[in-house]
């Protein structure tokens, strides 16, 4: 049993790696993007740099008419694109536009809206065509280049040294600009660089992966580690976390989840957050596993009871997330023995009528 669960990640050590890598990246930095209350901008970024991909491949053929070697053109044109788009959003969404009769939200939204019909009709008037624009959507990163992961690494180890010397300025303008102006730090820089080092991240991950993980893995672990931790650095540490163990979780899930032909990798994680996500709920209910080492290990083990299932799902399984209502009075008015004494009761009920 233990060499199924771990054929996956023996079989694609280096995309399971990269994967790890995205998750870990988008989680950080998404992080910012919650507590800035600046998701709209994470998704519009992430369609930029989509339609920067887009653009690229659309253009191969311009390329070859001026005699460019297509395949070099394919493996670099997309990605260098995907960043000149994505940083020409990030200097159109950081600004301010006081002077206008549209909200930031509404101008954000415009070039949300643009990004992702233009992305389509660009990619489906490539050579790719549908294949790229269910790549986009719902890709898998399954085949990895050497260069798409130095790059992915080398990024990761730029954007970690950046973080690690700005921290404590990135924290206070997140968290109080106002009071950060007053300081006379460099508020408005500091969000330029903080968009900045997400739309960079946006634009590298979406190389590998596909708009619908990159977005998930930046909004989904945050707000579930938000919901369970209290100091920021544990939000951190714990948004990070679950979103290595749903990446690893859920590439287990899509390789043994459908069949022969399997499940694609990027739903499967974002299935596995929505499991971690509803978790976290719970756990935020129940009041003596609040903190980081609560959250941990809901997360490893709501990915335990996942990963088996998985692996025995050729012999059928499922897997059930119960509320339990009242709990929380139980706790507070009886004390937490008496609560113990009511989920037990709760799962030999579920064992004596579940076969």
């Amino acid at each position: 049993m233990l060499g199924d669960v771990l054929a996956p990640f023996v079989a694609f050590d280096r995309s399971v790696l990269v994967l790890m890598m995205i998750a870990a990246l988008s989680a950080y930095l998404g992080v910012y993007v919650v507590v800035k209350r600046i998701v709209f901008v994470g998704v519009a970024l992430a369609e930029m740099s989509a339609m920067g991909i887009g653009f690229a491949l659309f253009a191969t053929g311009w390329a070859v008419d001026a005699g460019l070697d297509p395949h070099a053109w394919e493996e670099s044109a997309p990605l260098a694109f995907s960043v000149a788009f994505t940083l020409a959003g990030v200097a159109l969404f950081s600004v301010h536009h006081s002077g206008t009769r549209l909200s930031q939200e509404s101008l954000i939204g415009v070039g949300y809206s643009l990004a992702a019909g233009l992305s389509v009709l660009l990619v489906w008037k490539s050579a790719e065509g549908m294949d790229l624009v269910k790549n986009l959507v719902a890709g898998d990163p399954l085949v990895v280049s050497d260069l798409q992961l130095g790059i992915l690494a080398g990024t990761f180890a730029v954007l970690f040294a950046l973080h690690l010397a700005l921290r404590k300025e990135f924290v206070f303008s997140s968290f109080d600009n106002q009071t950060a102006r007053t300081l006379s730090l460099p508020a408005r820089a500091l969000d330029r660089v903080l968009y900045l080092s997400i739309g960079v991240a946006v634009a590298v991950s979406l190389r590998s992966a596909s708009i619908l993980l990159v977005v998930a893995l930046m909004v989904v672990p945050p707000a579930a580690a938000m919901l369970v931790a209290r100091r920021f650095g544990h939000v951190q540490l714990l948004s990070v976390a679950l979103a290595v163990v749903a990446s690893g979780a859920g590439f287990e899930l899509s390789y043994h989840g459908g069949g022969e032909r399997g499940l694609p990798v990027s739903p499967s994680v974002v299935a596995v957050l929505a499991v971690l996500f509803l978790g976290a709920i719970a756990v935020s209910r129940w009041p003596r596993s609040r903190g980081v080492l609560g959250g941990l290990l809901a997360a490893c083990a709501a990915a335990g009871v996942l990963l088996t299932g998985v692996s025995l799902a050729h012999v059928g399984g499922s897997i059930v997330l119960i509320d339990v209502d009242g709990l929380k009075t139980i706790n507070d008015q009886e004390g937490h023995e008496e609560g113990d004494k009511a989920i037990w009761t709760v799962a030999t009920a579920i064992k004596n009528v579940v076969k």
